[in-house]
């Protein structure tokens, strides 16, 4: 009998529906939320040095495939010339080539980072 009474005082305890947290309160914490998230987007990178912005991704990326095009065009051309350079203007084009490339390569390298800074302009 009393446990009876017990498991059934212990039942409606389990099955009783408890209060929830009113709508304004929801509401409120969800505004927080979103308050602090603008908050943390709209802080300054540390990293970036003053007078510069952030380059996007999408447009970082372009510029990165727009670089390797470039750089196998130099290899092609740089391919195309004869292998004894003997003459000055065969000299100063691959020497030119070879600059280019070397170039193409540091800005390469500049690109591939996941964050890129460009100097704004004014």
């Amino acid at each position: 009998m009393i446990d009876d009474r017990k498991s059934k005082t212990e039942r409606e305890f389990q099955e009783y529906r408890r209060g929830s947290t009113p709508d304004y309160l929801v509401k409120r914490k969800e505004q927080w939320q979103r308050d602090e998230e603008e908050r943390i987007r709209n802080i300054p990178d540390p990293d970036m040095p003053p007078g510069h912005r952030k380059m996007p991704d999408a447009e970082r990326l372009q510029t990165l495939e727009h670089l390797r095009t470039v750089e196998q065009d130099l290899i092609r051309q740089l391919q195309g010339l004869p292998v004894c350079v003997s003459t000055m203007r065969a000299r100063q084009q691959k020497a030119d080539i070879e600059r280019r490339i070397s170039e193409v390569d540091e800005a390469t390298k500049i690109f591939s980072r996941p964050k890129v800074f460009v100097k704004l302009d004014t």
